[in-house]
């Protein structure tokens, strides 16, 4: 049996210029005035910045109770949890004068940034890790889940008045069944299904429903001394796809918090991953390669939200892929290089069917890393990230288009005791 409590606290405050994608849409229109405002080389008034002051808490507890049968290995077990967040986020208007803003006055805090959000679920699982024969591994589950959440927005700054609640309640039973079954020593073929469950955020009313899919995955696996090699496809079917909001990353719909229902969607693709260790003498070279092809699509037409079947879905590129070669040397000195490249993703749903300004671009970077064991408890090591400085546009949420990490070096030192 193990038994696991767990309590977190954190609290931060940032600030952001509140309406900046105004400015930013407007000088990419071409609005010179607007970009002199960006810029900072233009006078204005007005500008407001609010105060990101969050609170955040969570606790719980979690017992697992794990029997040994023989062939079959049981894990019976819940939890139960508890999570809050608590917002107060003032703004600030401040003045633009000579490259330099100067306060002017703080609005009345609105019912938007004066609210409390929290939550408290409960789950249950069975698992049976059944080993049928020696080749056929069974792997059995059931998981049910059930929570409730609700949002408090408030009018004044002491919170004697709520403008508004909201709650919403979700209760879920999660089957799934896999298994590997091992045609000889080298071969391998797998298969499983699996409803999943995504629950909403604090800000979801009653009448919306959480996120639920059906997802299959299969493939077969080689694996002979040190070369090791995999294909999986994959196909998950969404009934309520959702998309969860917050400033850091807009939903579809423009929406910074809560949650936003896209509808039907469907999820399919493949993986492929590939690896071995060559020799060349006293010396050993790791090879690694691995890319993935996903489609993510509506699947159905949403005449209500705009959407159409076909639209893509946000935030997920159609192709990934990744190199990770090295040279590791007797005396302790490794050094590995990693190629990575992601494909253009959409910033919002169907951004294919609008201008260039709702997507990202493709990203092609090659990291470098040394490592040198000192003796067994020291390494030093340095790293160098986007080695070839490539600048491309990674994001274009919130508030226009943002870019990758710049060449980066570092150097550092592990020790371990």
């Amino acid at each position: 049996m193990t038994a696991t409590g767990y309590y977190n606290e954190f609290s931060r405050n940032w600030f952001k210029l509140s309406g900046g994608s105004a400015l930013i849409n407007a000088a990419n229109g071409g609005d010179a005035n607007a970009q002199a405002i960006l810029d900072g080389t233009a006078d204005t008034t007005g500008l407001t910045y609010k105060n990101n002051d969050r609170e955040y808490e969570s606790y719980g507890l979690e017992l697992n109770f794990a029997v040994d049968m023989g062939v079959h290995q049981l894990n019976i077990g819940g939890r139960a949890h508890e999570d809050e967040v608590d917002r107060l986020q003032p703004v600030d208007v401040y003045d633009q004068v000579d490259g330099k803003l100067v306060y002017a006055s703080t609005n009345p805090i609105s019912s938007g940034d004066n609210r409390v959000e929290d939550a408290e679920a409960i789950s249950f699982w069975l698992t049976d890790n059944w080993q049928v024969t020696d080749a056929l591994a069974l792997n059995l589950f059931l998981r049910y889940e059930k929570v409730h959440s609700s949002e408090e927005r408030y009018t004044d700054e002491s919170r004697n008045t709520i403008s508004s609640k909201k709650s919403n309640r979700s209760e879920e039973l999660l089957p799934g069944v896999s298994f590997t079954y091992d045609l000889n020593d080298q071969w391998q073929v797998l298969a499983g299904v699996h409803r999943g469950f995504s629950p909403l955020g604090g800000g979801a009313s009653e009448r919306e429903d959480p996120e639920t899919s059906i997802n299959y995955e299969a493939g077969v696996r080689f694996n002979e001394s040190s070369f090791f090699a995999e294909m999986i496809g994959f196909y998950s079917d969404f009934d309520n796809k959702t998309e969860n909001c917050s400033v850091a990353n807009p939903c579809s719909n423009g929406d910074t918090s809560g949650s936003f229902t896209t509808g039907e969607a469907v999820i399919q693709g493949i993986e492929l991953t590939a690896g071995n260790r060559f020799q060349a003498g006293d010396f050993t070279i790791p090879v690694d390669l691995a890319y993935t092809y996903t489609k993510a699509e509506i699947s159905e037409d949403e005449g209500a939200l705009g959407f159409e079947k076909g639209d893509r879905l946000a935030d997920i590129p159609k192709n990934t892929f990744s190199l990770r070669a090295g040279l590791e040397t007797p005396m302790g000195w490794n050094n590995y290089m990693v190629a990575k490249y992601t494909d253009r993703l959409c910033s919002n749903i169907g951004c294919d069917n609008g201008s260039r300004l709702g997507r990202t671009d493709s990203l092609f970077v090659v990291d470098l890393i040394s490592r040198y064991s000192v003796n067994p408890d020291t390494v030093v090591y340095a790293k160098v990230d986007n080695v070839f400085d490539r600048d491309e546009i990674v994001s274009r949420l919130p508030d226009g288009a943002r870019p990758n990490k710049p060449r980066t070096a570092s150097v550092g030192i592990e020790y371990a005791f």
